[in-house]
């Protein structure tokens, strides 16, 4: 597989240096530390929402920081830590996020695969379920 995503010697002062990293397609990783320890704004360098105090970040061998942010960016998915919902229902989130351009290729989903998606995501609610009370953590992955 071809590297998607890599770093060299980025650095953002004073919270890190010196990091080389290469990510390849199909890649999972989990980016873990205390707080304030730089892991929104290192996801931040790697989505050209943060300029680095040096270094490179390349997408698909592509320097981020030379090439159309606009351009990279639609490619790259970067949740913030609020994630906002905006309807009442799993159901009706489902339906809202699938009527987005980014996802209007993949049409309307029935009622089973919405229940896939949802277990998938590791929510053992039904599709009728509020999101009102979710805590932080299900309304993330809900998100993603």
């Amino acid at each position: 597989m071809s590297d998607l995503l890599q770093t060299q010697e980025l650095a953002y002062a004073p919270l890190f240096e010196g990091v080389n990293l290469t990510f390849k397609e199909g890649d999972r990783v989990a980016l873990t530390g205390e707080s304030g320890s730089g892991k929104t704004t290192f996801l931040k360098l790697l989505n050209g929402l943060l300029d680095p105090s040096a270094g490179l970040v390349l997408f698909k061998a592509r320097d981020l920081a030379r090439h159309n942010p606009g351009a990279q960016r639609a490619s790259l998915f970067f949740l913030n830590q609020e994630s906002p919902l905006f309807t009442h229902t799993i159901n009706d989130e489902l339906d809202y996020i699938f009527q987005l351009e980014r996802f209007r290729h993949l049409g309307p989903k029935s009622a089973e695969e919405k229940q896939i998606i949802l277990n998938l995501c590791l929510l053992g609610f039904g599709q009728n379920q509020g999101t009102e009370n979710f805590s932080g953590g299900e309304k993330q992955r809900l998100c993603l």
